[in-house]
């Protein structure tokens, strides 16, 4: 009896055992198998894009596409259809589609009853005043010719208007003054913030670990061409000293494809003009996304800050 049952506990242990193994092979696979993303999009005109997500090969993937017809989009899971944006009637039920008119034999349909309510009807209202002759009594009043107590409205409106605009003043000027108080008592606070020590101590700590995480989800194979100019040559400026950090990061985190990769950038002063073609190819591992969460979660200026906890 003791035997029997030593085995029935060993067979419960081994399968809780393997139970365990399993969910434990899961979250490591969730945590450190990549996501693997790629980009294609152009601006000529009009954009264009598509982004394709997989994650372990094929098992789940989303599919989005962008262009003329708007967007779409699928994500499927093994074999089956999860979400999509394809939501027609021919997406419906059997029941819906067994037990819906075809749209050709309605309008068909509509169309032969108006047809029978034109024949049996009789004149019309308007038909039948234009039928009857016009009274030949009486003048037509002139076109242009306003009634006196028209008149006397528009002049009371505009008065009341006019009495309105001192009220009008004091109330922007009340808003200004309002809004200068809160704009003051805003700047005073955030100069606090930027002097406080602690919160350089936080800005230096988001830095490190955002400037981290933008390296990871870096893209390893890139090949961007961008054209761009605007009317004013200041904001040309700007946006070309943006795209020179763009470029920069691309690079630090693409060092091992470096030879096949491309970042090209084009200013032009003289025309109002944005043409892209853009290329990436990249991976995101959730597990590194989900350590730099937990280490912005549990730091406690962050909490402070943001959380308003204490």
């Amino acid at each position: 009896m003791i035997h029997i049952l030593l085995i029935i506990l060993k067979i419960i242990g081994i399968i809780l055992l393997s139970v365990l193994g399993l969910a434990v092979l899961l979250i490591l696979t969730v945590l450190f198998v990549p996501v693997r993303y790629r980009v294609d999009a152009d601006v000529h005109s009009r954009f264009n894009g598509k982004l394709l997500m997989s994650w372990l090969g094929r098992i789940a993937r989303l599919e989005a596409v962008y262009d003329k017809d708007g967007l779409r989009y699928i994500f499927r899971f093994l074999w089956f259809t999860l979400i999509t944006s394809e939501e027609d009637e021919e997406t419906g039920t059997s029941h819906e589609r067994a037990h819906r008119k075809p749209k050709k034999n309605r309008n068909k349909k509509n169309k032969h009853e108006k047809n029978d309510m034109d024949v049996n009807a009789g004149p019309t209202e308007p038909e039948i005043k234009k039928a009857e002759p016009e009274a030949e009594s009486g003048t037509k009043p002139e076109a242009g010719a306003e009634e006196p107590d028209d008149r006397l409205h528009r002049i009371r409106r505009m008065s009341g208007k006019l009495k309105a605009i001192p009220a009008g003043i004091k109330r922007i000027a009340a808003n200004a003054s309002e809004f200068r108080d809160k704009a003051g008592d805003k700047l005073e606070r955030l100069d606090e913030i930027i002097h406080d020590e602690a919160n350089r101590e936080f800005v230096r700590f988001m830095k490190k670990e955002l400037g981290g995480l933008f390296t990871h989800t870096a893209p390893v194979r890139y090949n961007i061409n961008i054209r761009f100019g605007a009317d004013s040559p200041d904001i040309t400026g700007k946006v070309t000293g943006a795209a020179a950090v763009t470029m920069a990061f691309f690079m630090k985190g693409s060092t091992r494809h470096s030879k096949k990769n491309s970042f090209e950038y084009i200013p032009v002063f003289t025309d109002s003009v944005f043409e892209a073609d853009v290329f990436m190819k990249g991976r995101i591992m959730p597990g590194r996304v989900l350590i730099t969460a937990w280490r912005v979660y549990r730091n406690e200026r962050f909490r402070q800050l943001v959380l308003k906890r204490k």
